[in-house]
């Protein structure tokens, strides 16, 4: 008898843990969320959120476009390219960091930006952007650039979308020992 009811306790309390666990996983799916919210103290069902407590859901971009000697003002082109997936970039994707770089000088830029827009282009990280698109000016277009100008759009990253300005800048104008 005793072996028994040793028996039921331990599978009441492995279908308990089960459950309990099943119920902390199904949590973290964005459906499920109010399951959390029936335990307010956070430590019967925990938010686990390992590496991004807040995941992003779009990335940054930085657009750019030239203007040359007569003014005419070339078609947007972007700062960088999105790198094809690669099955190996579950593990290792360097590039990502350059991706990640960009995404968090972005989004200071535009936390500037709302916050003190007259300061903006001030600011040590406007300067960063400004230079990055710089770089990539002076390495990819010609001689005959007199200017340009670049935009933060906010867009889908791999899924595509629809992409949104978030910030134009003014006419950089290149001096003669820039260009």
């Amino acid at each position: 008898m005793h072996g028994m009811m040793w028996c039921a306790a331990r599978t009441v309390v492995r279908a308990a843990l089960s459950a309990w666990t099943g119920l902390i996983l199904l949590s973290h799916h964005h459906r499920f969320h109010w399951l959390r919210g029936m335990e307010p103290t956070g430590v019967l069902m925990p938010n686990w959120c390992f590496f991004a407590p807040d995941p992003a859901e779009h990335d940054y971009r930085l657009l750019y476009r030239v203007i040359g000697l007569r003014g005419v003002y070339s078609g947007w082109r972007s700062e960088s390219e999105i790198a094809e997936r690669r099955w190996y970039h579950t593990v290792w994707c360097p590039g990502r960091r350059s991706d990640k770089a960009l995404f968090d000088m972005c989004a200071e830029f535009l936390h500037e930006v709302g916050h003190r827009p007259e300061r903006a282009t001030r600011t040590a990280v406007y300067a960063a952007l400004r230079g990055r698109v710089w770089t990539r000016v002076r390495r990819y277009e010609n001689s005959r650039t007199q200017a340009f100008q670049f935009a933060v759009v906010r867009c889908s990253g791999y899924a595509g979308g629809d992409t949104e300005f978030l910030y134009l800048s003014p006419l950089c104008v290149l001096t003669t020992a820039e260009a």
